[in-house]
């Protein structure tokens, strides 16, 4: 199949004539909690006539965000092998773009998801209701965690107090290793930057500068948070305190 090559410049919607094309693959090099107003997207199209382009598009973000999915993360949309519009040219029926306005129109019900997947808020948001989850998920094991899933289950529909309520079987003391530092962030420290993240509505990129602003180390953010939180997932009493924790955290 011959490999066309188009290296568009500006919103090339406008030209042309409507045309259909299957999307097989795309990348535009986001990642959540990455925004851009426009972003170069590499785009992998199967025409009618079963040859194939590669379009690089500059693509507003949550349209790009739309085309690629990405991998590993909330709800990812599934894309890829799917039609879409584009222009091409009537002459020699080549694509030269994606037809946005039209593009931007049959994607409009991935929008809300996708807003809520890369910002920083729905990130914390999204941490909280996997921990209640997973500790809805203990109603199912067996033993002593049945009774005091039981207990939490009627618990969680009950107002947070200032005081988490923590079944006495799950519960964890302060002088647990859990609580132990990592990378010298305590669980304090932690819980009070996610919560002041999503608090004081910090956007993306200045994430680290203000997690280092609450002493964490410079660029050690992601990976601190991320090693937390694997910590309190595999533990359900210290995943019911951080999620009370975390509330009053955002509240302030």
């Amino acid at each position: 199949m011959a490999k066309l090559k188009l290296f568009g410049s500006g919103d090339q919607s406008a030209e042309g004539v409507p045309g259909r094309a299957v999307c097989r693959w795309a990348r535009c090099g986001l990642g959540p909690g990455q925004r851009a107003t426009r972003t170069r997207t590499r785009i992998e199209l199967t025409l009618a006539d079963g040859s194939s382009a590669k379009l690089v598009e500059g693509l507003p973000w949550k349209l790009a965000v739309a085309l690629c999915g990405w991998e590993g993360d909330y709800h990812s949309p599934d894309w890829y092998d799917t039609e879409i519009p584009i222009r091409v040219d009537p002459s020699t029926g080549r694509a030269l773009a994606l037809d946005r306005p039209l593009l931007e129109e049959e994607l409009a019900a991935r929008f809300p998801l996708i807003e809520d997947a890369w910002s920083l808020k729905g990130q914390v948001r999204r941490e909280v209701r996997d921990l209640k989850d997973e500790v809805r998920g203990a109603v199912e094991t067996p033993g002593a965690l049945r009774d005091a899933a039981k207990e939490l289950k009627q618990n969680m529909s009950q107002p947070v107090d200032e005081t988490p309520v923590i079944p006495a079987s799950m519960q964890v003391d302060d002088d647990d290793p859990a609580y132990a530092p990592i990378e010298g962030i305590t669980y304090e420290t932690w819980v009070a930057v996610q919560g002041g993240m999503a608090r004081d509505k910090i956007k993306a990129k200045a994430r680290h500068e203000y997690a280092e602003a609450h002493g964490v180390p410079a660029g050690r953010w992601d990976d601190v948070a991320k090693a937390w939180m694997t910590r309190v997932s595999g533990n359900p009493g210290l995943a019911i305190r951080f999620r009370d924790d975390l509330q009053r955290a955002t509240q302030g």
